[in-house]
């Protein structure tokens, strides 16, 4: 079993298991603090209250809630940026995420025939998801250094689902570091006020094909639970 920056790898017979998380945003009032986004008292909705079930993953993903810590190494994982990693070009690393469940919540499933992973990430969110998506436009490549550890990831925009939300968001990946193979994923946002989900595929096998089906299927119910909780 290997470690790889949020991203575990469990071999079962299949290529591996890719173990991440990925974060959304909900209602209430939001102030930046040092960069990340931290919560004024009184919010109307909780991050925990309407994040998916882990018994809406679809099978054969098995699926739990994510602690605090996995949580944080869910949305390294997803964005390829390990914490407190230096990012080239300047301006390119992804907005910090607020530490504790009143911030960021996420859920993360296997399936054990094949290795490939399926996260959920609620964020609390200062920024929208248009900001994301010119970013992500100016800065298709960026690296990432941690200590020793160099990681490139390469990202392309895709149509995004239509959704009843502020706005949404699609994009693939490949995230590449010298000592791991490279992560495949395919992610998909949505965004409400200020609660911002995101729905992640991963894959260290670069022969398999994305379960597209089962992504789109738990984004739905995800963003549904979420609209439920905003009204």
């Amino acid at each position: 079993m290997t470690a790889m920056d949020g991203v575990l790898v469990r071999g079962r017979g299949a290529p591996g298991a890719v173990l991440l998380a990925c974060v959304v945003v909900l209602c209430g009032c939001v102030r930046v603090v040092d960069g990340a986004a931290a919560v004024d008292d009184g919010m109307p909705v909780v991050l925990t209250e309407v994040l998916v079930e882990p018994s809406a993953f679809p099978a054969p993903y098995r699926a739990a809630v994510l602690d605090a810590h996995g949580v944080s190494e869910a949305v390294a994982s997803v964005d390829g940026v390990p914490a407190g990693a230096t990012v080239e070009p300047a301006g390119c690393a992804p907005a910090p995420v607020g530490s504790g469940p009143r911030n960021a919540v996420a859920a993360q499933g296997v399936d054990p025939g094949t290795g490939a992973a399926l996260v959920v990430i609620l964020t609390r969110t200062g920024t929208t998801l248009a900001d994301r998506h010119a970013q992500v436009a100016r800065c298709p490549s960026l690296t990432a250094t941690a200590g020793e550890v160099v990681t490139t990831v390469d990202t392309v925009l895709l149509p995004a689902r239509p959704v009843d939300a502020d706005d949404s968001l699609a994009s693939e990946a490949t995230i590449r570091r010298s000592t791991e193979p490279p992560v495949r994923v395919l992610r998909l946002g949505a965004q409400i006020d200020d609660v911002r989900l995101t729905a992640a595929w991963l894959n260290n096998d670069a022969s398999a094909a994305p379960d597209t089906a089962a992504l789109d299927l738990l984004f739905a119910d995800a963003l549904l639970t979420v609209r439920r909780g905003e009204r």
